[in-house]
């Protein structure tokens, strides 16, 4: 794969993980401001189809009363600093900590492999979405136990996670590429 002429003079690492953190922190916004949108259209769009679960959003745990994975790494990490249990309105505040800081990371490493491989910016993101996706709600959370095996969640939660980190990622991508040449 050929890199435009001059590619590699104006290649900066740090730049480019500035440019991703900040596009990861909004991308991590209008995901999460999708969602609502994306969970109701998954609902008609799949319906009843896989029922047995709760339908919520990718980062559930397992079953109706388990708290979502983000919620769940937050209480994990805060409960043995603080030597007690979380009120509702802390283990919040932790839940979206967690799901900020993830997803503003995650835009960091992005902006990163943007300098190193441009051929990963292509289809406006949309390909790093659908990886974060598979790597991250598919494999990573359910090993950790923080959810249902894929095997066990029904589709509409599939595809609302799917769904998700493809906004995600095309919002990161075209935040990253206005952002990259001002910093």
């Amino acid at each position: 794969m050929r890199y435009r002429h001059g590619y590699f003079e104006s290649m900066n690492v740090g730049k480019g993980m500035l440019a991703g953190l900040i596009a990861g922190a909004a991308g991590t916004y209008v995901m999460t401001k999708m969602q609502p949108h994306i969970k109701q259209w998954t609902e008609e769009m799949v319906g009843g189809c896989g029922s047995g679960g709760s339908g919520e959003s990718e980062l559930s745990g397992g079953g109706e009363s388990s708290a979502p994975a983000t919620e769940q790494v937050a209480t994990a990490v805060a409960e043995p600093v603080v030597q007690r249990e979380l009120s509702r309105a802390e283990r919040e505040f932790g839940s979206n900590a967690v799901h900020y800081g993830f997803g503003t990371v995650m835009g960091g490493v992005y902006g990163v492999m943007a300098e190193v491989a441009p051929p990963i910016t292509g289809l406006v993101g949309l390909p790093a979405g659908a990886l974060l996706f598979a790597v991250a709600d598919e494999a990573a959370v359910p090993a950790a136990g923080l959810s249902d095996p894929p095997s066990e969640t029904p589709m509409k939660t599939h595809l609302h996670g799917l769904v998700s980190h493809l906004v995600y990622g095309a919002t990161v991508e075209i935040c990253r590429k206005i952002l990259r040449p001002l910093i």
